[in-house]
């Protein structure tokens, strides 16, 4: 269930930034050192804690 509300969380916050433009934010607070989730090279989210690496889109 963690699990789930911390990805629940990236995904709004990825969303929102993205949104709003401010990415290397998202990069510094939740992306640093790719310890929960880094962004590819198309900029999709993908999160890192859960067995097999989950891309998260804009949807």
């Amino acid at each position: 269930m963690l699990t789930a509300l911390v990805r629940a969380r990236l995904k709004v916050e990825f969303a929102f930034l993205k949104m709003t433009n401010r990415l290397p934010e998202f990069d510094q607070m939740w992306a640093h050192g790719d310890v929960l989730c880094s962004r590819d090279t198309v900029g999709l989210l993908k999160t890192l804690f859960v067995r097999e690496n989950s891309v998260l889109g804009d949807g």
